[in-house]
């Protein structure tokens, strides 16, 4: 908590959402809290594994069980952020690695198409376990990463975000709809846990509306 301290508290803006993948928590658990946050969670089906978030007092929001998908070996957890604008879904998850990537990739691809049906703007994010690196040498990833692009939903993390004795991975994932400038994912490169921290900015054009241009005949007499 002191770690996640000193890269909340230097921020002009205070995150609105704080991800958290691999928690660990048990039903025992004490739960850290922070000042003007909500915390929410899926605890882990195993000794490992699980979701979390803290959550703005100020920011409206309504868990949308409907889009997460039940399986063993993933955690996950779906929010609706309310207000008049762009509607949006976020989307915190943790895939255990053990698990193949076929068995993931289809009901993920399942939950996207559904939201992307209702004409959502969504973040889906976490450790999700699968080396973004190694697409070119393994067919799997690669297919894994052409389903997810051909529903139009794009992987925008490619850096690594796990450096173990000279070993990179890009293990830690954002996928978005949204691919306009208004969107822009980093990696900060802290030692909070053997991870890099991800982390995203949105704009806050990309929630208002779609203003389209009418246009008009005057018939009035001059």
């Amino acid at each position: 908590m002191d770690k996640l301290e000193e890269i909340v508290t230097p921020c002009s803006k205070p995150p609105d959402i704080i991800a958290l993948s691999e928690t660990r928590i048990k039903e025992t658990s004490i739960i850290a809290t922070i000042p003007g946050y909500n915390f929410i969670n899926k605890n882990p089906q195993t000794q490992a594994g699980g979701v979390g978030a803290y959550i703005k007092n100020n920011l409206n929001y309504l868990p949308r069980r409907d889009v997460q998908f039940k399986m063993h070996g993933y955690e996950n957890i779906c929010l609706e952020i309310l207000g008049k604008r762009q509607k949006i879904i976020i989307g915190i998850m943790y895939r255990h690695p053990q698990y193949h990537i076929d068995e993931f990739s289809q009901p993920l691809s399942e939950t996207i198409t559904k939201i992307a049906r209702n004409n959502y703007a969504y973040d889906v994010l976490g450790d999700i376990n699968i080396n973004l690196l190694n697409a070119i040498n393994n067919s799997r990833i690669q297919q894994y990463i052409d389903t997810l692009c051909s529903l139009g939903c794009y992987p925008i993390i490619n850096k690594p975000t796990r450096v173990v004795n000279e070993a990179e991975s890009c293990i830690d994932h954002i996928y978005t709809n949204n691919l306009s400038t208004e969107i822009k994912p980093y990696i900060m490169l802290h030692n909070i846990s053997d991870h890099y921290p991800i982390y995203l900015t949105v704009s806050k054009a990309r929630l208002k509306r779609d203003v389209k241009q009418r246009y008009f005949k005057r018939y009035k007499k001059r």
